[in-house]
C-alpha cells in the first residue's frame, strides 16, 4: 500500500492463501537473511503476547523502520472479529506504533 503519514493503516482482509502448508513456523521477510532489528523486536513482542502459529513481520519502509506489514495467525483470534484481532495486535505494539508512519496487519485463524 501507499505510505500513510501520521496514521496507522490497518488491513481489512484475512490472508487469502492457506497458511497450514508453510513449513517454517516463523519467517523473516528475507528468508536468506536475518531479520532486521525492528522486525525481530516486533516479532518477539507478538510471539510473547499473541502466541502465533505463523508470524511474518516485514519492514516495508526500505529499512528505516517506519512502516511494517504483519501477517499473523493465532488460535487466540478464534471467536473474535477482524477488528478485535487487529486491536490485539495494536495493543501489543502500542509503544512501537507511536514511532511508525504506517502498519498493515493481516490476521487469520489456523484451520
Amino acid at each position: 500500500g501507499l505510505p500513510i503519514t501520521n496514521a496507522v493503516k490497518i488491513g481489512s482482509a484475512r490472508l487469502s492463501a492457506p497458511m497450514n502448508n508453510i513449513s517454517m513456523r516463523y519467517r523473516s521477510s528475507q528468508p536468506d537473511l536475518q531479520q532486521s532489528e525492528g522486525e525481530q523486536h516486533i516479532s518477539n513482542i507478538l510471539k510473547d503476547t499473541i502466541n502465533p502459529s505463523f508470524l511474518e513481520v516485514r519492514d516495508i519502509s526500505g529499512g528505516c523502520g517506519s512502516m511494517y506489514e504483519i501477517l499473523i495467525q493465532s488460535n487466540n483470534f478464534k471467536g473474535k472479529s477482524i477488528i478485535q484481532q487487529h486491536r490485539m495486535v495494536k495493543e501489543a505494539l502500542a509503544e512501537e506504533i507511536k514511532n511508525m508512519h504506517g502498519l498493515t496487519i493481516r490476521t487469520s485463524i489456523p484451520k
